[in-house]
């Protein structure tokens, strides 16, 4: 029974890839009308969409605001969806979390922004730059991680170029994350091998974590691992779909987030001392 009593619920996850073919368009259908039927069939606690899945600011958009919080009323899910967010003239790029009564419970700002992707330095100073095809504006970087709490779990989000790096995973879960979530659109990726190259990374933050780990992307590889890197479910690149499995929370710092690189570092540096000893003696022997 104190088994029974100390193990983690299990939580239902999907995960929604919905950009990866034309057929949707075929059939007339919106971007975000498509996330909403792959939705739809799902018996999920927790459905994630991946980054800019809703073109725009959410925030601003009272329809997809009922839209989505519809969705998460009739699955009585919580939603985890990546639109633009627009406050006091700033743009961000944000992770929308929504609880199951359709209410926005808050929002992540992307704090890693890409360089000429989401922001351009020196824009105003180089108007020749307006002849290429770099976004018309720029993306305000967010200022913390943000956690976001459900009854079973907390999670944190990670959008696109944050998921490349260990440092990232490593903050959110010592600020308390259960469950580490990776948005990206990958939309640049379109036609060639990056969208599968950029994806291998999930399994290294899973098992550098050891936690399970959500991938959302918008033409893929989504997918949902466990803290050892095995793919528990998965859509493969450019196709559409939902990968779905059940999940638990899991509260204990790997080894690696516990203690980061200086484990590293200090052996690294046990080896540079040695060797540079080893040579003060002329203990090397050079072979010809």
């Amino acid at each position: 029974r104190c088994a029974e009593a100390t193990t983690p619920a299990p939580v239902r996850v999907a995960v929604v890839q919905g950009e990866a073919t034309t057929t949707a368009a075929d059939r007339g259908e919106d971007t975000v009308d498509r996330y909403v039927r792959l939705s739809e069939g799902q018996s999920a606690d927790l459905i994630v969409w991946p980054e800019t899945a809703i073109a725009g600011p959410l925030n601003r958009f009272p329809f997809r605001q009922r839209q989505v919080g519809e969705l998460a009323l009739r699955k009585q899910a919580h939603m985890l969806i990546g639109a633009q967010e627009r406050e006091d003239g700033r743009t961000y790029n944000s992770a929308y979390f929504i609880r199951p009564d359709g209410a926005i419970a808050g929002a992540y700002r992307k704090m890693d922004l890409v360089m000429f992707g989401e922001y351009v330095p020196g824009r105003e100073r180089f108007p020749f730059l307006k002849r290429y095809p770099i976004r018309p504006f720029d993306f305000t970087a967010g200022r913390m991680r943000a956690l976001f709490a459900a009854p079973e779990y907390t999670l944190s989000p990670l959008i696109c170029f944050e998921g490349i790096f260990p440092e990232q995973t490593r903050q959110i879960c010592r600020l308390g994350a259960q469950l580490v979530v990776i948005i990206t659109s990958d939309a640049w990726a379109v036609g060639g091998h990056e969208a599968q190259i950029h994806s291998a990374v999930g399994p290294f933050r899973a098992v550098e974590a050891r936690k399970y780990l959500v991938r959302a992307a918008s033409i893929g590889r989504s997918a949902i691992y466990d803290p050892y890197g095995n793919a528990l479910a998965e859509v493969p690149c450019y196709q559409n779909g939902v990968a779905a499995a059940v999940v638990r929370r899991v509260d204990a710092l790997s080894v690696y987030h516990f203690w980061g690189d200086w484990p590293l570092l200090v052996l690294s540096l046990v080896a540079l001392v040695c060797a540079l000893s080893q040579a003060r003696r002329g203990t090397f022997i050079i072979q010809t």
